[in-house]
């Protein structure tokens, strides 16, 4: 499989459903709101992230389905976080901790109605430690992204590793569906200002 696949002209959910099928079994799908200019200007530099890290089981693949989308609406942009078999080498085995709360104070990874809903959630997250390298059949990549509790070099290595890669941005259309592999990936909205669009989308997670 891909890391990353873009399928259009998927007419409905049940069809977005069936596609998604073949990753895996799909998850209860669920409806996002939509993305106005003020919850952009809510959140204008979403963090790059991969969802369901702050579970004990992440998913194993993302998938999102474009029920509606205008024309000026956010994109969202993925990075691969492939990285060298001698540097998957030499931090394979290595743990560590996601903190969580650092960016949600500066508003960058996701807005709450309440400090209430705000706290419960950071109660929720999984306290324990994740592996900060992964293998898969093409090789290595890392867990690293902005909220890894790191010693300072071996997180600048892998920021830079990372970010050294290509970033590829998903233009948003009607009956688009975009299935990315939640582990090699991480992806983040585009950090528009004066993105005044709207759009519905759908996610799903395949295990």
């Amino acid at each position: 499989m891909r890391d990353i696949e873009i399928i259009d002209d998927i007419k409905s959910l049940d069809e977005a459903k069936q596609y998604m099928s073949k990753y895996g079994i799909v998850k209860d799908m669920i409806d996002l709101p939509e993305i106005t200019s003020k919850e952009t200007e809510d959140i204008p530099n979403q963090l790059w992230h991969q969802d369901g890290l702050q579970t004990e089981n992440q998913p194993n693949y993302q998938a999102l389905y474009c029920k509606m989308a205008s024309s000026d609406c956010p994109s969202t942009q993925y990075i691969s976080t492939r990285i060298s078999n001698e540097l998957g080498k030499k931090y394979e085995g290595l743990k560590c901790k996601f903190n969580f709360k650092k960016p949600i104070d500066e508003g960058r990874f996701y807005k709450f109605d309440s400090k209430l809903d705000q706290r419960l959630y950071l109660r929720r997250i999984y306290k324990g430690e994740k592996e900060i390298v992964g293998k898969d059949k093409q090789g290595y990549f890392t867990r690293w992204n902005e909220m890894a509790v790191l010693d300072e070099n071996v997180y600048k290595e892998l920021e830079n590793a990372v970010m050294s890669n290509k970033v590829e941005e998903i233009e948003w259309k009607t009956n688009r569906l975009v299935i990315a592999n939640n582990f090699t990936l991480l992806h983040r909205r585009t950090p528009f200002k004066n993105a005044t669009g709207e759009r519905i989308i759908c996610r799903a997670y395949v295990q």
